[in-house]
């Protein structure tokens, strides 16, 4: 997996590619945790290049998602694929955790 980050707007933009699974999500999960320890629970997702998400890294996406409510913020995932978006309606958060059609979009959602 591949792993970009940036900020917009104070939004933390994760851009991720490849499969997302157990082995290689420390990166990720490093990112999210230093984002919510700094303040910083404002966090997008960007998906279209992810291959494969395993059910651990359905498990962290989720986990996120609710530190990030409680801080005061949200995680928002941008082009989610049809694979992520069965395994999220499966897990009961299908409607919880909205897609979005670009990186924009799910900045304004925030304000």
């Amino acid at each position: 997996m591949e792993l970009k980050t940036s900020n917009q707007e104070g939004v933390l933009v994760v851009r991720l590619r490849g499969a997302l699974v157990q082995v290689n999500t420390s990166r990720l999960e490093s990112a999210l945790k230093t984002s919510l320890h700094a303040g910083e629970p404002r966090i997008v997702l960007e998906l279209s290049d992810v291959t494969f998400v395993d059910s651990m890294a359905l498990g962290l996406l989720i986990k996120f998602h609710l530190q990030a409510r409680d801080a005061g913020g949200d995680l928002k995932l941008v082009n989610v694929p049809p694979m992520l978006v069965d395994s999220l309606r499966h897990a009961g958060f299908g409607t919880k955790m909205p897609g979005f059609a670009s990186i924009e979009a799910a900045i304004a959602n925030f304000e």
